[in-house]
């Protein structure tokens, strides 16, 4: 293999290893952040519902003290007409059937008000589950950074002069190439497989192939990237190239 080829390649190879301890790094930083995130989701919930809460029970009082008023003055009316002492029969019946149709509409909106304090109530405890299964995940997100980011830590030390070394050595066209290649999102090294390139996929001429073949290096003419390794899956497609 050629010489410039194989630190291309190592290059590349430490670069990757870099980017994949960065990307490590930086998810197990995410994964913490976002359990964290949760979990003040789940406070923030509670908290909410806690405030609804308070104005929710005030309402339920309240209601049950109309409810109260209202019982009491339609049994004092109903035992005035009952014993016969109220000053104005007629009135009295009617003030009877009005306090209990107020108390009907008080009943219903109380048992509508309880119902809805007691949603809120199951709201506030989901809330207060969800977050202790939050934090119980956020504290297992940290276990797995702690044990993970010494081994990343330390495999970067290693990785990084090793970088700056095969960089400071690489010849100054060839890491131009490279850098330009990485920038734009290009896999540096491709595979030829029956005469066509495995990123572009366009055909790659036989001389090139052949200068591939005497440890030269080479590039694809479509993407630009260096030519890894050539690959004949159908030898028939090698024979064809050989009789143009």
């Amino acid at each position: 293999m050629n010489d410039d080829l194989i630190e291309i390649h190592a290059l590349l190879r430490v670069e990757q290893e870099l980017e994949a301890l960065k990307a490590e790094a930086g998810d197990l930083a995410a994964a913490v952040k976002k359990r964290r995130d949760r979990v003040a989701q789940r406070e923030a919930e509670r908290s909410a519902a806690e405030a609804e809460l308070v104005t929710a029970r005030e309402a339920e009082r309240a209601l049950s003290r109309q409810v109260d008023d209202y019982t009491r003055k339609r049994d004092k009316t109903r035992q005035l007409i009952d014993s016969g002492t109220a000053p104005d029969y007629h009135a009295a019946e009617r003030q009877l059937v009005g306090c209990q149709e107020v108390l009907d509409r008080l009943e219903g909106e109380l048992l509508e008000a309880m119902d809805a304090r007691e949603i809120i109530e199951a709201r506030i405890e989901a809330a207060r589950e969800g977050a202790g299964i939050e934090q119980a995940r956020v504290r297992d997100a940290l276990t797995r950074q702690s044990t993970r980011r010494p081994g990343v830590e330390a495999r970067w030390k290693e990785l990084a002069p090793e970088r700056k070394a095969k960089r400071a050595a690489m010849p100054r066209d060839l890491l131009r190439r490279y850098d330009d290649l990485r920038g734009r999102q290009r896999p540096v090294l491709v595979t030829v497989t029956d005469g066509s390139c495995e990123h572009c996929h366009m055909r790659v001429p036989p001389h090139v192939i052949q200068n591939f073949d005497r440890g030269r290096l080479v590039t694809c003419s479509g993407c630009g990237c260096w030519v890894r390794t050539v690959v004949e899956t159908d030898p028939e497609a090698g024979a064809d190239e050989d009789e143009d």
